[in-house]
């Protein structure tokens, strides 16, 4: 067993590089963005009080979005215990967050199919406000009646397709479109750092928001 478990786990590992190979071989086909002048065209776009505008939407959706995201997505085994009870088996558990993954990986190609169609901002205002509902609906429903699992677990399948499909698509695609070349790079990473302060929050507040309430 001990020797299956290690196979596993070098299995595993090594089938999570291929993805990050096939994106490294796209990068490199990519064409160079011009660097910005010496002449002062970065600091000048830098003090543009538009840009500035404009981050606090693309930081700020990302953010709030990597907040629900992450604790939802870490801590869904907590989330599909508290809505089954001690009695879910182990096996049900894992199967039930494989049809959650599914869910996501169909979401996610949903949205890059409807992306050129809808645009980034749209997708991400459309996918965080029927998020924003499915999350009402999945705690008044949990509140009257918890005994509702399998509703329950309706609204979890509905809530990661739709955050696959919509933000978690449009956030890394909007700093790309709103930004000009001179200043994209620094404010994607500024609208990145956002969203990884996001998800530390999401995880540190998930077990402290479960335990109290």
């Amino acid at each position: 067993p001990e020797h299956n478990t290690s196979l596993q786990f070098r299995l595993l590992l090594g089938i999570g590089a291929l993805p990050a190979a096939v994106v490294l071989y796209y990068i490199l086909q990519e064409p160079d963005i011009p660097v910005a002048k010496k002449d002062g065209q970065l600091q000048r776009a830098l003090q543009n009080p538009r840009h500035w505008r404009a981050l606090v939407g693309t930081a700020g959706a990302w953010f709030l979005f990597d907040v629900a995201f992450y604790g939802m997505t870490i801590f869904a085994p907590t989330i599909l215990k508290t809505v089954f009870g001690e009695g879910q088996s182990l096996t049900e558990l894992s199967l039930r967050a494989i049809q959650m993954g599914l869910l996501g990986m169909a979401g996610s190609i949903v949205g890059l199919c409807a992306l050129p169609h809808i645009g980034a901002k749209a997708l991400c205002t459309w996918g965080l406000a029927i998020a924003s509902a499915l999350f009402g609906a999945f705690s008044i429903v949990y509140e009257r009646h918890p005994e509702r699992s399998s509703l329950l677990f309706m609204f979890l399948l509905l809530l990661y397709f739709v955050l696959y499909s919509g933000p978690n698509v449009a956030t890394y695609i909007l700093p790309v479109e709103v930004f000009p070349e001179e200043v994209r790079s620094t404010f994607h990473g500024l609208s990145a750092a956002a969203a990884k302060i996001g998800a530390m929050v999401g995880a540190l507040l998930f077990p402290l928001v479960h335990e109290r309430y």
